[in-house]
């Protein structure tokens, strides 16, 4: 690569309430302010910016990766931890929509959406994974 592009795939907007204040627009121009072909947005434990940011950045010749970063509790060891996900096409985020879903109907603990990790069997088609956080 004689021009090697620099694309961040954990970028939280507005959307992630109270975590970020990124606003949609603000984030497109950024990117291509400083030539960057696309940007990752994982909000947290849901996609309510996905559509918005998909139409807004694919208008200016900028890549919009959907995901979220969601919050895994493993029962059988009491634990919790943070899990970002990336959808690899539609099948990606039809599975990823059904599990944030679900931790919205089935997951509630504390106001906290949670996805229990055997919800993940079958459901990872089209999904990467980026186990990056302290506690991934």
């Amino acid at each position: 690569m004689t021009n090697p592009s620099f694309v961040h795939l954990d970028v939280n907007t507005e959307y992630s309430l109270g975590r970020s204040i990124i606003r949609r627009d603000a984030l497109i121009e950024a990117c291509i302010e400083m030539d960057m072909p696309a940007f990752g947005v994982t909000e947290r434990n849901n996609l309510f910016s996905a559509y918005k940011l998909f139409k807004s950045s694919q208008k200016k010749g900028i890549k919009s990766i959907i995901g979220s970063t969601i919050t895994i509790i493993d029962q059988s060891e009491r634990s919790k931890s943070n899990l970002s996900l990336l959808c690899e096409n539609e099948i990606g985020y039809k599975n990823l929509c059904g599990l944030i879903t679900k931790s919205y109907i089935n997951g509630l603990s504390k106001d906290q959406p949670l996805i229990d990790i055997k919800w993940l069997e079958g459901q990872t088609d089209g999904l990467i994974a980026i186990s990056s956080y302290s506690n991934g």
